[in-house]
C-alpha cells in the first residue's frame, strides 16, 4: 500500500464536498483523506461520493507518481555523491560528467528540455488525459504544444495549478461537452492565456451523471408564459433566436440555466 504524511489538496476538492447534503459531506472527507494518504478508498462508501472521488482521483494520483519520482531519483543521486568521493580527482569528473548525462537522460525522458527548463511536460499531458476524460485527447508533444505548456508553467509554477483547471473543465458540463452545448474544448484550447484564466476561475460541478440521488438536483418547473416571455422581452438574445426558428420548442428543450434564469425573470414579473 502506498502512504505518505501529506497531499496537496485543492479548492475544488472543497468546493465539491461543500455541494453534498449534511449526512455525506463527512463520509466524503473521509474517504478524501484516505485516498490522499495511502490511494485506498473505504470499503463501503456511498455511490454520489464515489462519483465525486471519481473526479478526485486522477489528480491525486497523479500526485503520488511524482512523488515517488522523486524518491527515486534522490536515491540515485544519494549514492553517486557517496560513489564519487571515495575516489581520485580525475575519475571523480569523469563519474560526475556520466551522472549529468545520466540526469539528462531522465529528464529527456520525462519531457524537459535543457537544465534551466524544468517544464515536467509529459506530467501535464498525463494529468489532463486521465482528467478530462470527456475531451478529445492530444496526441505527442509538438513544439507548439511545449510552448504553451511552457509558459503557463512559468506563470503558475507547480502542477496544482494544472490539477485544478483540468478538474475544472472535466466538472463543467459545458466545457466537457456533455451539455451538447459546445465542442470545442481541448488540450490546446485550455493553455491559452485567457481560457487557462477561466478554467482556473471555473466553479466545480457536482457529477451528474449515474447518480442516484437525481431528487436533490433542482428540476425547474414549466411556468406559465415563459415562451411569450421570450419573445416579447428578450429582444435580439440568442434564446429568442432559437425559439423564432423552431430550435426550441418545449420547456425541456431549453438547458438547465435557462430554465433557472426564466424562472426567476417571471417570478419577479408577478411580484
Amino acid at each position: 500500500m502506498n502512504q505518505r504524511n501529506h497531499f496537496n489538496a485543492l479548492q475544488s476538492y472543497y468546493t465539491a464536498g461543500t455541494r453534498l447534503p449534511d449526512e455525506l459531506r463527512l463520509q466524503y472527507w473521509d474517504a478524501l483523506m484516505q485516498y490522499g494518504f495511502t490511494q485506498t478508498l473505504p470499503d463501503e462508501i456511498d455511490p454520489l461520493v464515489m462519483a465525486i472521488m471519481d473526479g478526485m482521483i486522477p489528480s491525486i494520483d497523479i500526485s503520488f507518481k511524482r512523488a515517488a519520482s522523486g524518491k527515486q531519483g534522490g536515491g540515485k543521486t544519494k549514492a553517486t555523491s557517496k560513489q564519487t568521493g571515495s575516489k581520485p580527482e580525475a575519475n571523480e569528473k569523469q563519474t560526475k560528467s556520466k551522472g549529468e548525462g545520466e540526469k539528462g537522460e531522465r529528464k529527456k525522458e520525462k519531457g524537459y528540455i535543457g537544465s534551466n527548463d524544468l517544464v515536467p511536460y509529459q506530467d501535464i499531458l498525463e494529468l489532463f488525459q486521465s482528467t478530462c476524460t470527456s475531451l478529445s485527447q492530444p496526441r505527442g508533444l509538438p513544439e507548439h504544444r511545449k510552448q504553451a505548456i511552457r509558459a503557463r508553467w512559468k506563470e503558475h509554477g507547480d502542477m496544482d495549478a494544472f490539477q485544478e483547471a483540468f478538474a475544472n473543465i472535466q466538472s463543467s458540463d459545458f466545457h466537457s461537452g456533455r451539455s451538447g452545448q459546445w465542442s470545442g474544448c481541448s488540450f490546446d484550447w485550455i493553455l491559452k492565456p485567457a481560457n487557462f484564466t477561466k478554467a482556473l476561475e471555473l466553479t466545480p460541478q457536482q457529477p451528474e451523471e449515474d447518480n442516484p440521488y437525481q431528487q436533490l438536483q433542482v428540476d425547474y418547473a414549466e411556468p406559465v408564459g415563459w415562451k411569450e416571455y421570450i419573445l416579447e422581452e428578450l429582444q435580439g438574445s440568442r434564446v429568442q433566436g432559437e425559439v423564432q426558428r423552431g430550435e426550441i420548442q418545449e420547456w425541456d428543450d431549453l438547458t438547465k440555466g435557462q430554465k433557472e434564469l426564466l424562472t426567476d425573470a417571471l417570478e419577479a414579473v408577478e411580484l
